[in-house]
């Protein structure tokens, strides 16, 4: 018993050492307070997506990554339902503004729209911790918002 006991203790501590899967916040909050926290309830992708608030956007986004791939799924403004749209691209920009980076989708469907856009890129992936600019073009409008990393 106590080794079993002593086995949980040490994943547990193994679970919040490792980052972004380690942790989760079980918030039902609204686009007003969302932007960009760890949720695990309700939601789409992987054990922890990084939500992305796009306050104009008929849309929010969520972002993952597994290693080096980086993973932008467009969503519905509660992150519920994964919503379709006609992107070419997602755009990263770094905080400094000298690297670009063009997701592109995944799969598109019968009307040409998308929700899922990646990139595998090690620069990418480090950059969505430093507070990037996240820029979905749908149409002639554009969509913009820093996207925050918060545990």
């Amino acid at each position: 018993m106590k080794k079993l006991m002593l086995m949980m203790v040490l994943m547990s501590g193994v679970s919040l050492i490792a980052g972004c899967g380690g942790e989760a916040e079980k918030k039902k909050a609204g686009k007003k307070s969302a932007q960009n926290e760890h949720s695990s309830s309700d939601h789409i992708g992987g054990a922890n997506p990084h939500k992305i608030e796009l306050k104009d956007a008929p849309f929010n986004a969520m972002w993952e990554h597994a290693g080096d791939l980086v993973t932008i799924t467009i969503t519905d403004n509660e992150y519920k339902n994964e919503t379709p749209i006609a992107a070419e691209v997602v755009t990263v920009t770094d905080a400094g503004k000298k690297n670009t980076f063009d997701l592109k989708p995944i799969k598109k469907d019968e009307n040409g729209h998308a929700s899922k856009f990646e990139l595998e890129s090690e620069k990418l992936e480090m950059t969505m911790d430093n507070k990037p600019t996240l820029s979905v073009k749908v149409g002639e409008k554009t969509h913009e918002t820093v996207v925050l990393h918060i545990h």
